[in-house]
């Protein structure tokens, strides 16, 4: 039977693991070691000091038998018991293996960037990606043209790609020639079988019908003020003339932030 030492925030412990195997992971499909160990105490006070060692952290580092370096492994469920008379108990955790995410870039369609944060969590089956990164308005020009889906390919963790839509998009200016970005990226299997409804819902239906009774407000007044002689024709299209292309920057504008590296979701 194998020994393990436990490395807690506050102290250490030596258990037996009772049970080892592998799980793949979602994020890179590496296998993972999942083991129990088993480790008893003393007494009630040292129960009790084990896991106020803990200091609430889901994790804990193992030294594996013939390795030098130590293992970061998440806590899952964790019981323990003792036989009336008996000060000693009996302590039975579950962990499985940690692993280091380690971003080199992030293909969208076409388009590779470098984040300089990253994170990424499953639901299920289904990737969220949130992830920041700096680049030019020719760059972004490209990122805002792509398709409802888009392959995304996280290199550094998987090479594998992935149909991802995205969700949210925040920004901020870096200076005159760079913008940062915020970008909220969700795998299409989370739409899969679902009735999709929208990015940013409901707040772009109710801004859009607040648009709309705005313009028709505008729209009479406009043409109260012709009827009137206040406004000739020419002006009243100069006024009515938007470009596309400035219907665009102010609906960006509506997810602008001050500095997207001071927001939190």
């Amino acid at each position: 039977m194998n020994i393990v030492e436990v490395r807690l925030k506050r102290g250490n412990v030596h258990a037996r693991v009772v049970n080892s195997g592998t799980e793949p992971s979602k994020h890179t499909g590496a296998n993972l070691r999942v083991l129990k160990v088993e480790f008893d105490t003393p007494n009630q006070a040292e129960a009790d000091s084990v896991e106020n060692a803990r200091g609430g952290d889901p994790t804990v580092q193992l030294k594996l038998n013939g390795e030098e370096q130590l293992r970061r492994f998440t806590i899952g469920q964790t019981s323990y018991s003792y036989s009336e008379g008996s000060p000693v108990a009996h302590h039975s955790w579950e962990l499985k293996e940690m692993e280091e995410l380690n971003i080199q870039s992030l293909s969208l369609g076409d388009l590779t960037v470098v984040p300089y944060r990253y994170q990424e969590d499953f639901a299920d089956r289904s990737l969220h990606i949130k992830a920041r990164i700096t680049i030019t308005e020719d760059q972004e020009n490209l990122l805002r043209a792509m398709p409802m889906y888009f392959p995304v390919v996280r290199k550094g963790i998987s090479n594998d790609p992935r149909d991802m839509r995205f969700g949210m998009i925040l920004w901020s200016r870096k200076d005159a020639e760079d913008i940062k970005l915020l970008l909220n990226l969700v795998d299409r299997t989370f739409d899969d079988g679902k009735p999709f409804q929208g990015l940013n819902e409901p707040q772009l239906t109710n801004m859009a019908r607040m648009v709309i009774r705005t313009e028709e407000s505008l729209r009479a007044l406009i043409s109260g003020l012709e009827r009137k002689g206040l406004l000739t024709t020419s002006e009243k299209e100069q006024i009515s003339q938007v470009s596309e292309k400035d219907l665009g920057n102010r609906h960006k504008e509506l997810f602008r932030v001050p500095d997207i590296d001071k927001w939190e979701e």
